[in-house]
């Protein structure tokens, strides 16, 4: 074609690639024929396709003859149908597509109206391949110079690329919001100042018992009204300020799972942004921590219990921790019963720096291999020496090194336990030497030693019972043994073993035949052994020569008997004496006191003065030795006399005497004071003796010019309240006590004054024989009771007296 012609065909004068084709091309061959017979509004449509920069394609004519532009030359790739399809009819040139885009052709051409369509995928041939490819397409009608449609406008743009990123954004969207909903971690989006969840997976859904449709699109706290207060000000925070809010185990209470119960979340708040960067919500992640929380606090508590058990334990314990062993903790009883040191000194510091001393021991290497190994490690009766700040001290210990494990299986510490055993070695100590005594002295004592098996019978007897019993060598049954026992001892034997299976105790006498005929007597002894059903299953013990004995027995016997026929003549004699005391010896002093009356009645003024002091001496001689045999034969009948005990009211004993003492008591002025005194088993006769010889005695003891002031009580005491040694812990005691405000006595004296004959005065200073208290103590003993004494001087004595009950 000529330049002359080109310029005839302005509107193919574009520069474009396709504004040259379409010049170049013969046009003759096609169905529009040669440009020259183009119809104008075919010229104006391809002049405006050609100068457009936005995708265009026309189709043209009956055959639909195919033009397009520079900006849809793309979409065609790099071969096949470019430029071929240039000039060709669209049948021919879209054989791929024809069936998707005919109907859409015809209905422009029938008269319809334009259509439109958006990623519309019609693939295509190109590039040597069928493509899928999408559009955004419209196809308009184009008239012609008649005003029918001639031909179909294609306006259109490849979104091939668009639609490819849009599906991997949605794909991306999907997946992400998938991994959301799947996601472990509790998540949701809020949106604005409610708060408005956009979406929320089932994590998040589940954490606060929520479905979605009555969750997503609401404000949140109409939904979770009990976190507001909690939550409210934290979402405000993150909204206002734009920076994010990270909590660890923040605790909030929940309405779900039809209660309100405390939880615990860890949480991240954080915004998200429009791309102008404002912060339209935020973006929330939780995790719910609560049972490990409460895992935490009872793991906390449970630690707690651990530490206050092991302070409170009474065994000794304690915790060192790290390869320098660094005493972290230790109880009280260690403190106190082993290290002997303030906790002060001890706790943070190296146990080898606070206890030097066991570097030298062996702890240190056993610290290191319980570190190291992670093997716990055990000795019984361990000798260990400890400086404590009350000196150096030995022990003997039962310990325990236990190796503490962290999570990751490292050993981090050792507990060590300890149990103070060295009372116990001592005690086993002092048992075996004990033994080893026996030994000796069961040796030196000539004792024999037995074992009797109850269920076989056996019998094991050490090498001194053998020779006791007089048997050759080791007999293994007790049968074998009784054929040594004299046989008028057999009975004697079987009577001593029943009684053993009753009480489990032995004893017996009897006489053994030795081999050689001699007879020997044979002390046998033994106790009972029983299993845990109380069964006896042995029983142990000695055999003791005793034949010497006998013999010295009977020989004593003999002479006990001869000595009793001895005092029996004594007795009688005594018995005698005290009837010539009683008659004899007193008939003679009452003639003398009664001459002496009469001599002094009808002599008197005839007597010098010096007679009258004489015959006054007399009088008073003989009625001292009056009192003086009275005194003896009461002294001797607390001997002698028949003891008849029976209840009795010491209450009336104590007027009887108050009654027999009047005119003594009247003469003295003296105020006795008593209590309830009480009933109890007693000899009445000598009881009511003793309480007037008592009275007496502070009567004639009282301080001159001062009353004589007497107290007596009486209780029922048990013998280990009233801190006598000589009485028996479990028994009841009537006590009995008598105190006055007389002229007392020094304690040196407190034995003595009941001696016979025992004064602490002279008879010119006080009266009295010195037997009164005597036949006190003779009677109190009789009822086998006894008697004690203080005093003090000028601040008056007591006297206590107990009598079993």
């Amino acid at each position: 074609m000529c330049a002359k012609s080109v310029n005839n065909f302005q509107f193919l004068s574009g520069s474009g690639e396709m504004a040259t084709l379409t010049r170049k091309k013969d046009w003759s061959g096609t169905p529009v024929g040669p440009i020259e017979t183009w119809p104008q509004s075919l010229r104006t449509t391809i002049g405006i396709i050609l100068s457009s920069k936005f995708p265009m394609f026309l189709w043209w004519g009956p055959e639909l003859t195919c033009f397009y532009n520079d900006a849809y030359r793309p979409s065609l790739g790099q071969q096949d149908k470019h430029p071929s399809i240039l000039g060709m009819p669209a049948k021919e040139a879209w054989p791929e597509i024809w069936d998707t885009i005919s109907p859409l052709i015809n209905q422009v051409l029938a008269g319809g109206e334009a259509t439109w369509s958006a990623d519309q995928l019609i693939p295509i041939y190109r590039n040597g391949r069928l493509e899928d490819v999408y559009w955004t397409f419209s196809y308009s009608p184009v008239n012609d110079e008649n005003g029918k449609v001639a031909g179909v406008l294609v306006i259109c743009n490849e979104t091939t690329e668009a639609v490819a990123n849009r599906r991997k954004l949605e794909e991306s969207e999907r997946r992400f919001r998938n991994i959301v909903k799947q996601a472990p971690l509790g998540i949701t989006i809020l949106q604005g100042k409610d708060f408005i969840p956009l979406m929320a997976n089932d994590t998040y859904l589940q954490l606060v018992d929520k479905r979605e449709e009555d969750f997503v699109g609401r404000p949140l706290f109409q939904s979770l009204p009990e976190v507001r207060d909690v939550v409210e000000p934290l979402l405000n925070g993150v909204l206002d300020t734009g920076t994010p809010f990270y909590a660890t185990e923040l605790p909030v209470i929940l309405n779900r799972y039809g209660k309100k119960e405390a939880a615990s979340f860890n949480l991240v708040y954080h915004p998200y942004r429009e791309d102008g960067g404002t912060v339209e919500g935020i973006i929330v992640v939780a995790t719910e921590v609560t049972e490990s929380v409460k895992a935490r606090h009872k793991l906390t508590e449970s630690e707690m219990q651990f530490r206050s058990m092991v302070m409170q334990s009474p065994i000794p314990m304690t915790i060192f921790r790290g390869p320098d062993h660094v005493i972290e903790m230790a109880n009280t009883a260690m403190f106190e019963k082993i290290w002997r040191k303030k906790e002060s000194e001890i706790i943070g510091r190296r146990a080898l720096d606070v206890f030097p001393e066991l570097v030298e021991q062996k702890y240190p290497e056993l610290l290191r291999k319980v570190l190291t190994t992670g093997k716990a490690h055990q000795e019984l009766e361990s000798a260990a020496i400890v400086a404590g700040n009350d000196g150096v001290k030995k022990f003997y210990l039962d310990f325990e090194y236990a190796p503490l494990f962290e999570s990751d299986g490292s050993v981090s510490g050792i507990m060590i336990t300890v149990n103070d055993v060295t009372e116990r070695v001592a005690a086993r100590n002092r048992i075996k030497e004990n033994e080893e005594r026996l030994a000796v002295i069961i040796e030196d004592s000539e004792l024999g030693t037995w074992e009797l098996d109850m269920l076989t019978q056996e019998v094991v007897l050490s090498e001194r019972g053998l020779k006791i019993l007089g048997t050759d060598g080791k007999p293994a049954m007790r049968s074998e043994l009784l054929q040594h026992l004299h046989p008028d001892d057999l009975e004697v034997r079987a009577e001593a073993f029943r009684k053993a299976m009753e009480t489990g105790r032995l004893y017996y006498e009897s006489r053994f035949l030795w081999n050689d005929g001699s007879e020997h007597w044979v002390e046998s002894k033994g106790k009972m052994l029983y299993d845990n059903a109380g069964k006896p299953v042995k029983m142990i013990g000695t055999v003791r020569d005793v034949t010497e004995q006998k013999s010295f027995a009977r020989e004593l016997e003999r002479q006990v008997q001869q000595r009793t026929t001895e005092l029996e003549k004594m007795n009688a004699e005594l018995k005698s004496f005290a009837y010539v005391s009683s008659h004899d010896l007193q008939e003679p002093l009452r003639k003398i006191q009664t001459f002496i009356s009469r001599i002094l009645e009808r002599e008197e003024q005839n007597l010098s003065d010096s007679g009258k002091d004489s015959f006054r001496r007399i009088q008073s001689a003989a009625k001292r030795m009056q009192t003086l045999i009275e005194d003896l034969l009461t002294y001797s009948r607390t001997n002698t006399a028949e003891r008849r005990f029976e209840t009795a009211d010491i209450n009336k004993l104590l007027a009887q005497v108050k009654t027999d003492m009047h005119e003594e008591i009247l003469n003295s002025g003296a105020v006795i004071h008593a209590g309830d005194l009480l009933q109890i088993e007693t000899i009445p006769f000598q009881f009511k003796q003793m309480l007037h010889n008592l009275i007496g005695n502070s009567i004639k003891f009282a301080i001159e010019g001062v009353t004589p002031h007497i107290t007596i009580s009486a209780r029922i005491a048990l013998g280990s309240s009233l801190a006598i040694p000589q009485l028996a812990h479990d028994k009841k005691y009537y006590h009995l006590s008598v105190k006055d405000n007389g002229i007392g006595f020094d304690m040196q004296y407190r034995d003595k004054i009941f001696e016979v004959f025992q004064r602490l005065h002279g008879k010119s200073e006080y009266k009295g024989t010195g037997i009164g208290l005597a036949i006190v103590k003779k009677i109190v003993e009789n009822h086998a009771g006894i008697i004690t004494a203080a005093g003090e001087p000028d601040k008056g004595a007591t006297f206590d007296i107990y009598i079993p009950i």
